[in-house]
């Protein structure tokens, strides 16, 4: 996976030609893409970039059979992918939905959500999970623990995006 830094503002032409090798790029500052800057990279299978590309070569991506461009919606990016038949992922998602909009959980005991991304197939995954209030703790995978009586809201928040989802939680005495 090479992830290039967001001063990386050009690839020029044939910068990757033939890299049979790279199977994941991450260019979200890149602005200009040169002429054949991927071509026939057949192992690529991943490239997320940002709406701040403007430019984009000729056969950019020629001859990558397994690509799939993660990108913003109706980025030129997007334009491109669909002209020349490449796959199409979200970077991030648009919507969460949390498997329960409440919960009961007992003091000591716990309860696990699950989370549904729209679009499902998103390029940035990570999800931050936070309670409201110390009487409950949430792990990173949704998980809720009941500390003490009392009643607090999960919040599942996409790092990228901010798409955000509630979930109103009663810890109560067994």
């Amino acid at each position: 996976k090479v992830i290039l830094p967001t001063t990386v503002v050009t690839i020029g032409k044939n910068a990757f030609l033939e890299c049979t090798a790279l199977k994941e790029i991450e260019m979200i500052g890149v602005r200009s893409l040169g002429e054949a800057a991927f071509w026939y990279c057949k192992g690529l299978e991943k490239a997320a970039v940002s709406d701040e590309l403007k430019e984009i070569g000729k056969n950019a991506f020629g001859r990558c059979d397994k690509l799939t461009l993660y990108c913003e919606p109706s980025s030129i990016i997007e334009a491109y992918a669909k002209s020349y038949g490449i796959k199409l992922g979200a970077l991030y998602p648009e919507k969460i939905k949390l498997s329960k909009s409440s919960v009961t959980v007992e003091k000591g005991k716990s309860v696990t959500l699950t989370v549904k991304t729209t679009p499902s197939d998103v390029y940035y995954k990570e999800l931050f999970w936070s309670s409201s209030s110390d009487n409950t703790s949430v792990s990173s995978k949704g998980k809720i623990s009941g500390k003490e009586t009392g009643s607090a809201t999960i919040t599942c928040l996409s790092i990228f995006g901010g798409a955000e989802a509630k979930c109103s939680v009663t810890v109560r005495t067994p």
